[in-house]
């Protein structure tokens, strides 16, 4: 699937895709970097990870993403 978006999105002219995910969610984290996003810098570091502070809100901290085409 993820294979079909990076096509649809480059053959409309687009160079970049992101992401995002919750910090406890490891699974997903994973998925992305094997899929090859790359974390980005947040302002603060959950489970190890960089995120996002109160990205959802209060408390809802995320973990972001992006990929260049």
């Amino acid at each position: 699937m993820m294979v079909e978006i990076f096509m649809v999105t480059r053959e409309r002219n687009c160079r970049t895709i992101r992401c995002v995910t919750s910090p406890i969610n490891q699974g997903s984290i994973a998925f992305h970097q094997r899929m090859g996003f790359s974390i980005v810098e947040g302002n603060a570091t959950v489970e190890g990870v960089s995120v996002q502070k109160n990205y959802d809100g209060r408390g809802q901290d995320r973990v972001l993403f992006v990929k260049e085409l």
